[in-house]
């Protein structure tokens, strides 16, 4: 069971220091090929060398004689093109010093060597990135100037601070304030910018930020002379990344938007996708998600077109859009991005970033329910900072992954571990306030779940001031949430509420800002249980209207996105500029080649293919975000409908069962169109279980008695905990589902016999069961069938597509026996449309079977008049990428060759279908993702925002057979007699079971949607 907990936000919030600049690994002699004497190569003189060309891999060398003590001050000056400077000792061939800047590939490089003995020497200049012109000048040869034997002197004791002692920095401080006065502003600048780096790798970060701003200073003071903006955007990113990572906004912001203006005057493009990168962090921090995809978009644009080794920052802006996801939900998406970071970490040796990487990956798996590999996951990343701290004598600090392990205890229920972690990170000197938030938050969980009510209320409200204080969002809902749950425990009802009503107030606004449908219904699952705890305080009390409240709030909190998709499909494009229109055409080959590798059960590549097609989607994404930012302009997203509303839309004949599944207890809100009960059910862990049993035996063929029950008890047990002592009235049921029971077929449940006899019956036997999505979804898809005139024509059915060039129907000379697609075909299919067809030959309906039964069929039109819609064909369920699911139509045409018959969710709210009933007669339609408070996210909810008003879908495989046949023929049967559908179903369910065909034939099939009757039957022709 997966278990809920609050949410993260992106690691430079919490996390250790990120990297994003290139740092250029040290080349050893070997790569060199020293074999040659000094007199093979040229001498190096004083003064400039004439400009020359290099791109990654070139390389220069010179030789120079110096006496001992001599000193050789050589300024490498970069344009475009990065570079590292080695002197060598010619007859050992040993590296004896390197250095190369900071600034990336622009700037210059200062190189001062001295000489510890005569000799000779060589100077390699090595091109480690980019492609630009050299310009190289030897600015000293001969004896050292008191100003580079200073310089000299600062930079080694910066270089040999790893192994330092303990008053190392401060004597580093000393060395580089005790440099001459005649020493450039400039070069004093790289020296405090070298310092800042090394504190904050060390994880003092308040010493890095001063530092760091001292070495701006010094940037600043030379600018007049020296065009070092270069450089200066390079250490403005690190100053902002500083900031972000101790909870500084204000000053992180100046820092971005310093380091873009910087980075654009002098046309750095790695600076400039940094910065936007570090922009992304910013606005994720804020709670202002929108506003930081389009950043990393940005980011990850730029350096994508930028010249030079931009894996890195290709990484950093992948892993942080990976962080984003997982912060919004998105744990599948999440952590297939990050699993695509590893690789390049790994290769590259960085073991720090690596760190921090697999800490992501954990804190995904966790939340999908994989602790093992979780934990091994913290560990192995935990392990692996301190591998590096010992190799270097110090390194990043590891405060924040024990924090985040801290919080993986606590999902376990394991506080005194989790204690241990946070104890250990506070020994660490390396707490900015937004660590020390984070701390206090995870602490205070830990005392409370140990009992210390008190002290961990006070921890929990210090985090929650930090945080509002801070003005990180994120840790904010957090704090509320787990503040209500101690104070609730601690017997403070009121003072809980008023967290938990916050923490709702939070939750809808930081969602508001989310302009994505697929990021707003997946950030309010992630936050579903501050629905879910405050259904359950309004439920618990004894206070007037308290469960009409409770309702309210758990109707706030279900089926949002699908009613806002609803609405905004209406919108009209007052301003010419619709929502993107058409297929992605770029995307039909992955698909395609992604649908072939999951048959044949290659999941490695399916999963490489699943994350090209995502990037692939990037743009598409932005475009759609656009869109719905305008129409979003024009017409407020819709509110839940309030209990009183939908009691006015219910009838004498119905029940509405509104389910909300609870850790500790679930409830069941009964409503009529007079009364609402809110009933007290077991937990949700419980109900689940048997939900996903009954679902999984049912789905496998699990074998029906004659006595008309189960064998397995698992279907008595489940309506034992929903409807024990319920009363379900004596017509319509209407159900809200939640989590597992999604999965259920609830008209199998079997409940007491009302005559008495002891005995039972199945629910669907005195029941019509209708099922929704929503309460405000029904109000909605009644308004529209209202307002919306019926279609002219009656019935559209589309079977038995083509999906083999081996297909029997293809010519002999064109059929081929090879063939990458195994799904087989559906004969049957085609008998059921023919036989349907014939139902309503009156009407005069469309048949589509074959090559004709094509996406591009659907996509036309051509199907946009017609009342009654009926898809016999397969159908692909992706439950991981919900996105990527489809129904499947015709995969070749009548030549042969492949057609992209997949049409997916995208594809499918697109349609502005004007159906009042959709007819999925195909596999595992009603399924999808099982999002907490969205439902089930798939081809339903799709169907529902291209224009159907009412959907039969199917809980599992649906098999093409003459039985299923002949139930479609008694299902349409009532439809021409004016049942509607609702009741149709059951009647045609109702015909199966009386004959004794298995329910696995018929029972999969369920009724979503509204339950008023179809218009009137148009007159025949």
């Amino acid at each position: 069971m997966r278990r809920d907990g609050p949410c993260r936000v992106d690691p430079h919030q919490r996390g250790p220091l990120r990297r994003v600049l290139i740092s250029s690994a040290l080349v050893g002699s070997s790569l060199f090929g020293l074999g040659c004497s000094g007199d093979s190569v040229p001498d190096l003189g004083e003064g400039p060398r004439p400009a020359v060309e290099m791109v990654a891999g070139d390389s220069r060398t010179f030789a120079v004689e110096l006496a001992r003590d001599e000193v050789l001050r050589v300024r490498a000056e970069q344009q475009g093109v990065d570079v590292v400077q080695q002197i060598l000792h010619t007859a050992r061939g040993e590296v004896l010093m390197e250095e190369d800047s900071l600034s990336g590939f622009r700037g210059p490089e200062t190189l001062i060597f001295r000489a510890e003995r005569s000799g000779r020497y060589l100077l390699r200049v090595e091109a480690i990135g980019g492609r630009g012109e050299l310009r190289l000048e030897v600015e000293e040869l001969g004896p050292a100037s008191a100003a580079s034997l200073a310089l000299l002197a600062a930079r080694r004791r910066i270089a040999n601070l790893d192994t330092a002692a303990a008053d190392g920095p401060a004597l580093s401080r000393r060395a580089l304030d005790e440099l001459p006065q005649s020493t450039p502003a400039i070069e004093r600048a790289r020296l405090w910018w070298r310092l800042g780096r090394w504190h904050r790798d060390q994880g003092r970060l308040g010493a890095a930020a001063e530092v760091l701003g001292a070495a701006r200073r010094f940037f600043v003071d030379a600018e007049p002379a020296v065009p070092q903006s270069w450089e200066l955007a390079t250490l403005l990113n690190d100053l902002a990344d500083l900031h972000l990572v101790v909870g500084r906004l204000d000053a992180a912001r100046q820092s971005i938007d310093d380091a873009q203006r910087h980075a654009e005057e002098v046309e750095h493009p790695l600076a400039l996708a940094v910065a936007w990168s570090n922009r992304g962090v910013w606005h994720a921090m804020r709670g202002e998600t929108a506003t930081a995809l389009t950043a990393y978009l940005r980011a990850r644009e730029i350096a994508l077109a930028a010249d030079g080794p931009t894996d890195r920052i290709l990484t950093t802006i992948e892993h942080n859009i990976g962080i984003f996801e997982l912060a919004l939900g998105r744990f599948d998406a999440g952590l297939e991005i990050l699993k695509s970071c590893e690789a390049p970490l790994r290769e590259a040796g960085d073991a720090e970033t690596l760190a921090q990487v697999l800490a992501a990956q954990a804190w995904a798996l966790d939340y999908l329910d994989r602790e093992v590999l979780a934990e091994r996951l913290y560990d192995e990343a935990i392990g692996t900072l301190e591998a590096v701290a010992r190799e270097r004598g110090g390194g990043q600090p590891l405060a924040p992954l024990l924090e985040q392990r801290a919080e993986f205890f606590l999902n376990a229920g394991r506080p005194r571990a989790a204690l241990a972690d946070l104890e250990r990170a506070r020994a660490e000197d390396s707490s900015g306030p937004l660590y020390e938030a984070y701390l206090d938050l995870r602490t205070g969980q830990a005392l409370a779940m140990l009992g210390s009510d008190a002290q961990g209320i006070q921890r929990l409200d210090r985090a929650r001031s930090a945080f509002e204080a801070l003005d990180v969002q994120h840790g904010r809902l957090a704090a509320h949430l787990e503040l209500a749950r101690a104070l609730r425990a601690d017997g403070r009802a009121d003072a809980a509420r008023v967290q938990l009503e916050s923490a709702l107030q939070l939750t809808e606004t930081l969602r508001g800002d989310l302009d994505l449908p697929v990021y707003r219904r997946s950030f309010l699952a992630d936050q579903h249980e501050v629905y879910v705890e405050l259904v359950d305080l309004l439920a618990s009390a004894d206070e007037e209207d308290s469960e009409a409240a409770a309702f309210d709030v758990a109707e706030a909190g279900r089926a949002r996105s699908l009613l806002e998709g609803l609405e905004l499909s209406t919108l009209p494009d007052t301003q010419g500029e619709g929502p993107p229109s058409g297929r992605d055409r770029s995307l039909e080959s992955l698909s395609e080649q992604r649908l072939v590798a999951l048959q044949a059960g290659d999941l490695t590549t399916s999963e490489t293919l699943a994350g090209e097609i995502r990037r692939r989607r990037w743009e598409s994404a932005r475009r759609e975000q656009s869109h719905l930012r305008k129409a979003g302009e024009r017409r407020a997203a819709p509110s839940p409908r309030r209990l009183e509303e939908i009691q006015k839309k219910l009838d004498d004949e119905t029940v509405l069962l509104a389910f909300v599944l609870g850790a500790e207890r679930s409830w069941l809100f009964r409503v009529d169109h007079r009364s609402i009960e809110a009933i007290e059910r077991s937990p949700r862990a419980e109900i689940e279980r048997l939900a996903l049993a009954v679902h999984e035996q049912l789905s496998g063929g699990a074998p029906w008695a004659g006595a008309g029950l189960l064998v397995d008890a698992d279907l008595a047990a489940l309506a034992d905990r929903l409807f024990d002592e319920v009363d379900l009235g004596a017509g319509r049921l209407a159900l809200l589902a939640d989590g597992a029971l999604h999965l259920v077929p609830f008209g199998l449940l079997p409940i007491p016999d009302p005559s008495g006899t002891g005995g039972s019956r199945l629910l669907l036997e005195d029941h019509e069961i209708v099922v929704l999505p929503s309460a405000s979804v029904l109000v909605s898809l009644r308004e529209e069938i209202v307002a919306r005139p019926p279609a002219p024509e009656l019935l559209a059915l589309v079977a038995d597509p083509v999906y083999s060039a081996a297909d029997e129907r293809f010519e002999p000379h064109v059929r081929s026996r090879g063939t990458a697609w195994t799904f087989p075909r559906l004969p049957a299919s085609a008998e059921e449309a023919r036989r349907l067809a014939a139902l309503t030959a009156t009407h005069e309906p469309l048949v589509r079977l074959g090559f004709d039964a094509s996406a591009e069929l659907i996509e036309s039109g051509a199907l946009r008049g017609y009342r009654w819609l009926h898809f016999a064909i397969h159908a692909f369920l992706d439950p991981r990428f919900p996105e990527q699911s489809g129904l499947v139509l015709s995969l070749v045409d009548r030549e042969g060759r492949p057609a992209d018959g997949l049409l997916q969710p995208s594809d499918l709210g697109r349609l502005d279908l004007d159906a009042e009933l959709v007819v999925l007669s195909a596999c595992d339609t009603a399924l999808g993702e099982r999002l907490r408070g969205e439902g089930v996210v798939g081809l339903a909810q799709a169907l529902f925002t291209g224009g159907a008003t009412r959907l039969v879908a199917s809980l599992w495989e649906v098999q093409d057979s003459e039985q299923t046949v002949r139930f479609m023929e008694s299902f349409y049967r009532g439809l021409l007699a004016g049942r509607p559908p609702a009741a149709s179903l059951r009647d045609a369910q109702l015909e199966q079971h009386r004959q004794g065909v298995s329910p696995n034939q018929w029972a999969a099939f369920v009724f979503i949607g509204p339950w008023d009757p179809l218009a009137p039957l148009l007159t025949s022709r």
